[in-house]
């Protein structure tokens, strides 16, 4: 079979996208694909209505990746939300077949796993040539994280301030015209039409908190929650 759409693991983060898309009626049912080791997954993908044959139930490593593109190609949709994926190399693969990826992260293969410190400046130096050599192709979405909410919110922001305050002859000429994308909430098309491809965000946290921290625990903090 030939997906439109298919997901690189099926979690927490998956699983309410998947009924979205469906609630939505982005995607039908027999378009959609999954690729997931566990039992868990396919029980739930097949609660949802998904046929055991739109189930691949195996980990992707280094030896296998290639199978995925088996069954999704130019035009469709690979949403890659489990660990030890490479990004790298799956973007690679996607640009070439022009198939539209988005991954939340950017790992190695569990089975070539190593600690590499400059991993991410390297991806990043890749990414960014794969971006000029794939332009008019495939879309890539990299390393977003699991807040995509957040996300859409600084690129909506940036996307209102260039409109609203580049005095360049481009945007000038064309403001009222962008203002309405904006009044229309099409922001991928504002974006389309304002020739943006990449923004690359980055901040320093300075969240405080008033918890009394318990020297016997263990406190991780994403995105400001200390759980």
């Amino acid at each position: 079979m030939s997906a439109k759409i298919m997901f690189l693991g099926l979690g927490s983060v998956g699983r309410p996208l998947l009924k979205l898309l469906l609630s939505e009626a982005v995607f039908a049912l027999e378009d959609i694909m999954v690729t997931d080791f566990s039992d868990d997954a396919l029980s739930f993908f097949l609660s949802a209505g998904g046929k055991k044959d739109n189930f691949l139930q195996y980990e992707i490593d280094s030896t296998c990746y290639k199978r995925v593109f088996d069954h999704i190609g130019e035009g469709g949709f690979l949403i890659c939300l489990a660990d030890r994926n490479d990004s790298l190399i799956m973007t690679e693969e996607c640009v070439k077949r022009g198939t539209h990826f988005i991954s939340a992260s950017d790992d190695q293969f569990g089975d070539l796993y190593e600690e590499q410190t400059v991993m991410y400046r390297d991806h990043f130096l890749k990414y960014k040539k794969l971006s000029n050599d794939s332009k008019g192709k495939a879309t890539g979405m990299i390393q977003f994280g699991m807040n995509p909410g957040l996300v859409n919110v600084f690129t909506k922001t940036a996307l209102k301030y260039i409109v609203e305050n580049d005095k360049g002859e481009y945007v000038s000429g064309r403001r009222e015209q962008l203002k309405k994308l904006i009044k229309e909430n099409n922001y991928a098309l504002l974006a389309k039409e304002l020739k943006v491809s990449v923004f690359l965000e980055s901040d320093y946290d300075t969240t405080e908190s008033d918890i009394k921290e318990d020297p016997e625990t263990l406190y991780i903090r994403f995105g400001g929650v200390i759980i």
